[in-house]
């Protein structure tokens, strides 16, 4: 079995230099795209009673 990983296992970088435009562009479309994928799938649930 697998061990999952932990936070303190994880090494992340953060780099200093602004975004560029189509960065931010890409970002903001993959938000939208992700909040409108969650609200269908939210949509979708139904409960029986």
């Amino acid at each position: 079995m697998k061990k999952k990983l932990r936070l303190d296992d994880v090494d992340v970088a953060f780099d200093p230099t602004p975004l560029t435009e189509d960065e931010k562009r890409l970002i903001s479309e993959f938000i939208r795209q992700d909040k409108a994928k969650r609200r269908k799938k939210h949509g979708r649930k139904r409960i029986a009673a």
